[in-house]
Parts: C-alpha cells; structure tokens; sequence
C-alpha cells in the first residue's frame, strides 16, 4: 500500500486513517484501503498543512476537534453492518466515496439511519438505486406490492424562526422555504422521468435535523400531522411538484441508527 514517492506527511495520515477504519469492520470493509489512498491525494489540504492533522469525511468524526462527544463513526458502522446483512448496498464504491467527502458524509449519514428505521419497520431496502435514464435515488423501499424511490434533502443550517409559535404559522416565508426545498429535489431527480413515462412512485424525505427542533416541532405538528395532510403546506407542494406521491419528515442525529419520523405524507 505504501509508496517510496510519498511524503513522510502522507504516510502519517495514511496509517492513521487506516488504523481508524480497521476499528470499526463494516466501514473497512467498504472503504478499501486503495480507495482511502486515493481520497487522501486528492485532498492534499488535509495532510500537507501544520496543526491537527485532518482525515477524510466520515473517518475525522471522532478527532476531539470535530464533535467530541458523539461516536458519530460507531452508529455510521453499526448502520453499515445492517444494511449489507438485509442486502442493501449493492453500489459499494460509491457509498464509500460519499462518505470519504467531508462535505457529504453526514447528510450520508442521514440516508443510511433512514433507509435502517425502513428496514426495521419490514421494508426491503436498497441504495443508490438506479432508474430512468441512469439517475438513481438515494433509497429504494419496497414493501408487497408497494414501492418507494425516495430521494433525501435536508433544511440545512438555519432555524424557521421565531414566527412560528404557538402552533400557528407566523411568516409564509417558512412554508415557501419547506416548498422550495421539496420542489427542488423533485426537480433534479424526478421531475423528467416522471414527465417521460416513468410511473414510479416518486418520495421526497426532508430531515429537519439541522434545525431548532422545538420550533421544527411546532411547525410541523402545525402543517404535516392534519388527517390526510390536507392543508396549504401540501397544496403548495402539489403545485410546485404536481407528480410528487409523497413527503416524508424525519429528523435525524450525527451518531443515529434511527430516524424519529414524523409524518408520511401521501400527495
């Protein structure tokens, strides 16, 4: 594995980050240590600098720097170990490069725990799966006749809101924020195939981690957990995404090996 050319800098962070995934067997198993090498020259930031010596993506998240006190990397290897025993991933290689990247890991993260909670709930689930015209979704659930190709995003860092209160909607900025997030995963994933002929059922699922849960909590309860999902919320959202089947909102956490899901919701 090593190579002569090398510096002595990037054997350093080569040997660590393989010490690192050699702890936690599922992840070593995905994440070939060729594959590893070929993560750490392409981010020659992370090793060819002074100060703490940074690894790639999913294998930093114990380095007291990042977030001490969640073994984010335990719960990402315990998720990893049941899904390739109920024969999720089939698409290895790249499963492993998402989590190699800093910038997608935990939003990784986030698909592995949801597709976990589907699978205890009696789904069949598979990853990364592929269909119209060679896209693929960031989850396939079947469960009997039923079948989900299911797509993830996230409300990213930033809160709805002091105008949500009280269970009532305080600003339309919110609900236009949620809506946007929605329709702008539907459009890069499904909107095509759907418009083709493709008549799937297409799935967006929101996580709303990122955001201040009491008030997530609030909104939601608010505009998502009405019977049948029969308010403005979801006739925003069939507007904008008149082919979308559903949303699901979850919230997640950095070391979950499950999701809390809040609501299907079937358009």
């Amino acid at each position: 594995m090593q190579n002569e050319g090398e510096s002595a800098s990037f054997q350093v962070a080569l040997q660590r980050a393989v010490a690192r995934k050699r702890q936690h067997p599922a992840l070593d198993q995905l994440i070939g240590d060729d594959r590893l090498m070929r993560a750490l020259r392409d981010d020659p930031a992370a090793w060819e600098k002074d100060g703490p010596l940074t690894l790639p993506g999913c294998l930093a998240s114990e380095l007291p720097e990042f977030c001490p006190p969640v073994p984010i990397i335990r719960a990402l290897n315990e998720n990893l170990r049941e899904l390739c025993a109920a024969g999720a991933i089939r698409r290895r290689g790249q499963l492993a490069r998402k989590l190699l990247n800093g910038e997608q890991f935990l939003n990784t993260q986030s698909e592995l725990a949801l597709a976990r909670t589907l699978s205890s709930a009696g789904w069949y689930v598979q990853l990364e799966e592929t269909f119209f015209d060679g896209r693929d979704a960031d989850i396939l659930a079947t469960r009997g006749a039923e079948k989900r190709f299911i797509e993830v995003t996230n409300l990213a860092l930033k809160e709805l809101g002091g105008g949500v209160h009280g269970g009532q909607i305080g600003q339309l900025g919110h609900k236009d924020r949620v809506v946007q997030k929605i329709a702008n995963k539907y459009r890069e994933k499904f909107e095509v195939p759907l418009e083709n002929g493709w008549a799937e059922h297409a799935w967006v699922a929101l996580d709303v981690a990122k955001n201040h849960l009491e008030s997530v909590d609030t909104f939601f309860q608010t505009l998502l957990r009405l019977p049948q999902w029969n308010n403005d919320l979801a006739a925003h959202v069939r507007r904008e995404c008149p082919r979308l089947s559903g949303v699901v909102v979850y919230h997640s956490a950095p070391a979950a090996t499950h999701v809390d899901v809040d609501a299907w919701c079937e358009l």
